[in-house]
């Protein structure tokens, strides 16, 4: 269930979300509000995974680094990589 918005059914701005999941490699599953149904928060499995766009931290010249996920329950903001 995508939210139309002024680009027709692209996903433009940012959108707040909570932290439901960690995945591995940096992925979490997050519920964006207004965007995804309020009752996938039970269902995380429908949620597309979501890569973070954070900082690098102690990275290396070749391409590793270290991150953190956000803790279960946090609230982050979210934007859609082209609109989709």
């Amino acid at each position: 269930m995508l939210q139309e918005c002024s680009s027709g059914n692209k996903l433009v701005g940012i959108y707040r979300g909570t932290v439901l999941q960690h995945l591995s490699h940096g992925y979490c599953k997050i519920l964006i509000h207004g965007v995804y149904p309020q009752e996938w928060a039970t269902e995380p499995d429908n949620i597309p995974k979501a890569e973070q766009a954070s900082p690098l931290f102690a990275g290396t010249n070749n391409g590793n680094g270290t991150f953190s996920y956000p803790n279960i329950g946090s609230t982050v903001w979210c934007m859609f990589a082209n609109g989709d």
